[in-house]
C-alpha cells in the first residue's frame, strides 16, 4: 500500500519523504543577465513553495507522530486499569519460608498511579512485630510496554544500589498479575529463577506469592515467599 499523499498549494506531500525532503537544501538563485531585481524576484517562486513543502511535511509528521504516541498511551493506560485494584493503602503480613521455618514481619504497601497512570508506584515497609524501629523499605514502579506487550516492573532498595526488573502479563480469566524474572550470580555463586503470582480476585484482600530456584545449588524451585494484603483505606 502507497504512503497517503497530502495536498499543499504547490506541493504534492508524500509523509514517508519528510527525512529527504527536510534534508535536502532549498534551490539556488538562477543566473539572470538582466537586472539585479529581476534575479532576486525570479528567486522568490522556487525558495518559497520549497520552504511551504518543508514546513508542511514537518507539520504532518508531528501529526502522525502525535496520533502514534496517543494510541500507545490509550494501550498503556487499558493496560494499567487492569491492575487498578491494588491502588491504596495495605496493611501486609509477609511470611518467609526457609529450611528453619517460618518467619513472619508486618508492614504496610501504599501503591498510587503516577506520571499520568503510565506507572503504579509501590512504596513498601516491612519488619518485625516486636522491632517496628529496624524496618526495610523498597519502592517499585510497574509499567505496560506496548512494543513487548508485557508489563514491566522494577524494584529499588533501600541501602542497596540492586536493581532488580520482572515482565509480566495480566490473566483476565483468572484476575492473576503474574511476573518473571532471571537474576544472574544472584548470590554471587548461584543464578535466581523467580515467579510470581499476585492474586486481584477480591478487591480488598490481596494474596502475593514468590517462588525461585537458585542453580545449581537447587534443582526445583520453591515459595519462598507470601504477602497477605489487606486494605485499610
Amino acid at each position: 500500500m502507497s504512503a497517503p499523499y497530502y495536498e499543499v498549494p504547490n506541493c504534492r506531500v508524500n509523509v514517508l519523504e519528510t527525512a529527504a525532503l527536510q534534508a535536502a537544501k532549498l534551490p539556488g538563485r538562477p543566473r539572470h543577465e538582466g537586472n539585479p531585481k529581476m534575479r532576486w524576484l525570479s528567486s522568490i517562486g522556487g525558495t518559497r513553495n520549497s520552504a511551504i513543502c518543508v514546513v508542511a511535511l514537518t507539520y504532518l509528521t508531528l501529526i502522525a507522530s502525535n496520533r502514534a504516541d496517543e494510541a500507545e498511551y490509550a494501550r498503556i493506560r487499558a493496560a494499567m486499569n487492569k491492575l487498578g485494584p491494588l491502588v491504596g493503602t495495605w496493611n501486609t503480613v509477609v511470611r518467609f519460608f526457609d529450611k528453619e521455618g517460618v518467619t513472619e514481619e508486618v508492614g504496610t504497601y501504599t501503591v498510587s498511579r503516577v506520571l499520568d497512570n503510565t506507572y503504579l508506584e509501590f512504596i513498601m515497609e516491612r519488619h518485625k512485630k516486636e522491632n517496628p524501629e529496624r524496618n526495610r523499605k523498597i519502592i517499585s514502579y510497574v509499567t505496560f510496554n506496548p512494543k513487548s506487550n508485557q508489563y514491566d516492573t522494577t524494584y529499588f532498595y533501600a541501602r542497596s544500589a540492586l536493581r532488580v526488573t520482572e515482565t509480566g502479563e495480566y490473566d483476565d480469566a483468572t484476575n492473576e498479575f503474574r511476573t518473571t524474572c532471571f537474576i544472574p550470580l544472584e548470590d554471587g555463586v548461584n543464578d535466581e529463577t523467580v515467579r510470581t503470582i499476585t492474586s486481584l480476585k477480591e478487591p480488598n484482600k490481596i494474596l502475593y506469592r514468590h517462588y525461585s530456584r537458585r542453580s545449581p545449588k537447587e534443582t526445583s524451585e520453591r515459595m519462598d515467599l507470601e504477602i497477605a494484603l489487606t486494605r485499610a483505606h
